[in-house]
């Protein structure tokens, strides 16, 4: 019975379990990487269909304008005081109207079903979203900096391939150190002769040996195998750094944009309520006979683009 324990080959079964505790970790922050893209992805369709919210609401407000205006205007043509022109342009007014709502509406099941699959949920569950848009003022571009690091996944996913890299390296560097080996053995021996005696010979006991052994010289294998895995090393660091530069970008580009956006929705905001007076006066003075369609034509135009901005 013959037994062999490997006492010491270089740290090299130590180095190479942590490589593979590190392996573990990359593949459970690879899971997390995708969960995290499809919550963004969820997040965009999300806030598509509060847009899309938004617009269908400010529209049918105007629509009910329109249905008022094109009334006022068939009854102006029934009476004789009215011409025919002004009731095809508020009846034109009126079906664009209704068909730019119709298409948000369509677009907007589209993305119902989006986020649906998205959510894991049934394509076909419907559901509501708010028409406002809540902003967070507490954020702080200090302050997201300092979470940058600590919480970004494709940062943490390439400090553990630089991690993993670094053990290959010792794991190579392993094989310059000699290898300490324990074998033991348990032996049962037993002889009978019978030469005119019976004669019998029984010999039985352990026995250990420590076996070192160190390799000198390989055809320099060796170093081969440790420039090699430190270019590896060496590719994943500067690919760590190219990924931290490419997230603080994409981190002061999103501030960026996020801050230009509330000062143009500010404006735009502005925008649609004076094109809403606008054309609400116009109507008005549209009833009372005051002016004619081509200057309610021309405040709906405005009052379009303002809610397409």
């Amino acid at each position: 019975l013959n037994a062999s324990w490997m006492l010491f080959n270089g740290r090299r079964m130590f180095v190479t379990y942590d490589r593979l505790k590190a392996a573990a970790a990359g593949g459970e922050l690879l899971w997390k990487l995708e969960v995290d893209n499809a919550i963004r992805q969820a997040l965009e369709v999300y806030y598509s269909l509060v847009q899309l919210s938004m617009e269908v609401k400010s529209r049918q407000s105007a629509l009910q304008l329109t249905e008022e205006q094109l009334l006022i205007a068939q009854r102006r043509f029934e009476l004789g005081s009215g011409d025919k022109q002004a009731v095809l342009q508020s009846k034109i007014a009126r079906n664009d109207i209704q068909s730019a709502i119709l298409q948000q509406q369509q677009q907007a099941e589209t993305l119902k079903i989006t986020l649906n699959r998205l959510m894991g949920r049934e394509v076909n569950l419907n559901f509501t979203v708010p028409d406002v848009v809540v902003h967070n003022e507490s954020l702080n571009l200090g302050a997201l900096q300092l979470e940058l690091d600590k919480q970004n996944i494709r940062l943490a996913l390439q400090r553990n391939l630089v991690s993993q890299q670094q053990f290959g390296v010792k794991e190579a560097q392993a094989d310059r150190l000699p290898t300490l080996q324990l074998n033991t053995a348990f032996g049962l021996n037993r002889n009978r002769s019978e030469g005119g005696f019976a004669l019998f010979n029984l010999s039985q006991g352990p026995s250990a040996g420590l076996a070192l052994n160190w390799n000198l010289f390989n055809g320099g294998q060796v170093k081969r195998n440790v420039a090699q895995r430190q270019i590896g090393l060496r590719q994943a660091q500067l690919q760590q750094a190219q990924v931290q530069l490419e997230v603080q970008a994409e981190l002061f580009a999103a501030w960026r944009n996020l801050e230009s956006w509330k000062q143009r929705q500010v404006l735009e905001d502005d925008n649609l309520q004076a094109a809403q007076e606008s054309f609400m006066l116009a109507q008005e003075r549209f009833k009372l006979g005051t002016t004619g369609i081509l200057e309610v034509k021309d405040a709906q135009r405005s009052l379009d683009e303002a809610i397409s901005r």
